[in-house]
């Protein structure tokens, strides 16, 4: 993998978006879950916080795995 490559990306509110992108980072690929922000409504510039999760791509199906089972348990508790 070289350079990033954008996922999915969704908002979180107003001023706030989550990009879910593979990179490269020092020679290892990783996945980043990070907030992104516009400070100038006026303008489409998103600019990366420092609010983010940035993880060994190897991590990914224990991360899948957390994801599905936080999705159960909120799916069991709010139908």
């Amino acid at each position: 993998m070289s350079g990033t490559n954008l996922i999915h990306e969704f908002i979180k509110n107003a001023r706030e978006r989550v990009r879910v992108e593979f990179m490269n980072y020092r020679g290892s690929d990783v996945l980043n879950l990070w907030v992104y922000y516009n400070d100038d409504p006026a303008r489409d510039e998103w600019k990366p916080s420092k609010k983010g999760l940035s993880i060994s791509t190897d991590l990914l199906p224990a991360l899948k795995e957390g994801i599905e089972k936080a999705s159960q348990k909120w799916e069991k508790e709010n139908l």
